[in-house]
Order: C-alpha cells, then sequence, then structure tokens
C-alpha cells in the first residue's frame, strides 16, 4: 500500500498538474468524450514556498450594489408619492400606478431601457453616452470601492505558493518473465 501524500507533496502536485494542463490546453489537446484508461507512474521534484499570510478586502463589484440602489431609488419614489397622495387626494394617479413602480418597469422591462441596451449592446450605448455622465460614473464607482474597502473587514489571505518542480513520466517496472532456477541437492 502507498503511503499517503503530505499537504506539501499534495500542494506541489495540485500546482504543477494545473501548470503541466495548462500548458496541454495551450497546445490544442482536449479530453474527447468518453471513457479513457490511463495507468501512469510520475517521479515530481522540485520545491515549494508559500509567502506570509496576509489580509485583504474582498473584490469590489458595482453590479451587486446597483439592484438596491435601483430598488430603494423606486422605493423612494413610491413614499414620495404616497405623502403627496395622503395631503391632496386628487394627486393621486387614476390608473394607480405609483412612480417608482413606473420608472422601474421604464428602466428594467425588456421592453424599455434595458432592453433597448440589451438589442444595441452595452459597448455601443458607452460608445455614444455624454462623456460627461460616462466620467462622473467612473468616478463614483471608484470613491464606492474606496468606501466599500474601508468598511469591509479584511478578509484572511493565503501567502502566495510558488512551486518550482520537475514533473517526468516513469515507465512502471514490470515483472515480464521469471525463470526458477533449481539447483541440484549436490550442487549446494
Amino acid at each position: 500500500m502507498s503511503k499517503p501524500l503530505n499537504v506539501i507533496e499534495a500542494t506541489a502536485l495540485l500546482k504543477t498538474a494545473e501548470k503541466e494542463l495548462k500548458r496541454c490546453t495551450d497546445g490544442g489537446e482536449k479530453v474527447t468524450p468518453g471513457n479513457h484508461d490511463f495507468d501512469l507512474v510520475i517521479h515530481l521534484d522540485g520545491s515549494l514556498s508559500r509567502g506570509v499570510d496576509t489580509t485583504q478586502s474582498p473584490n469590489f463589484y458595482m453590479d451587486k450594489f446597483l439592484k438596491p440602489l435601483l430598488l430603494s431609488y423606486a422605493a423612494t419614489l413610491n413614499k414620495e408619492y404616497d405623502a403627496e397622495v395622503k395631503k391632496n387626494p386628487k394627486t393621486a394617479k387614476k390608473d394607480g400606478v405609483k412612480p417608482g413602480t413606473a420608472w422601474l418597469e421604464t428602466m428594467m422591462n425588456v421592453n424599455g431601457a434595458l432592453g433597448a441596451i440589451i438589442q444595441l449592446g452595452a459597448d455601443k450605448v458607452l460608445e455614444t453616452s455624454d462623456s460627461t455622465l460616462v466620467a462622473l460614473y467612473n468616478k463614483c464607482e471608484e470613491e464606492a470601492k474606496e468606501k466599500f474597502r474601508a468598511v469591509t473587514p479584511k478578509a484572511a489571505r493565503a501567502g502566495n505558493t510558488v512551486v518550482v518542480a520537475n514533473l517526468e513520466r516513469s515507465s512502471p517496472t514490470k515483472v515480464v518473465a521469471a525463470k526458477r532456477v533449481i539447483k541440484k541437492v549436490d550442487e549446494l
């Protein structure tokens, strides 16, 4: 029975195998559908170094915050409308659709603004957008990243692991034939 790998050996094997897989796929090799048998023995020698663990802020994704932002804005429009109707019932819309709901429907409906952007393509819409508005959006996004990093607790991050190794395919040693030599009693 073979001795199990320790964490250093397993990590070195994993990192080296990932590099080898990338080399193969970059070279155009693919795994075809079906079952594939294999029998190989490998020899791996090298070294593994690990940097000091650190902490870092989680990644910031603006799209994660856009949905709550849009919904919050629509709700604010509806609350303002409800307050106005409460003060003056004559201002109520006859169709009963609140402005926040109508705004969100116009923005997010596939037959509305979002649908048009999907149809035209996001990059083309950005190319034709007012550069002042794009700059303002980019500035706000950068400020949001900074705020996110300031208020979000940092998460533990493992130090970089670097493996320098030589991976070789070894030929398994197989017994092809065995001869039994019987010695005569008088030769002993």
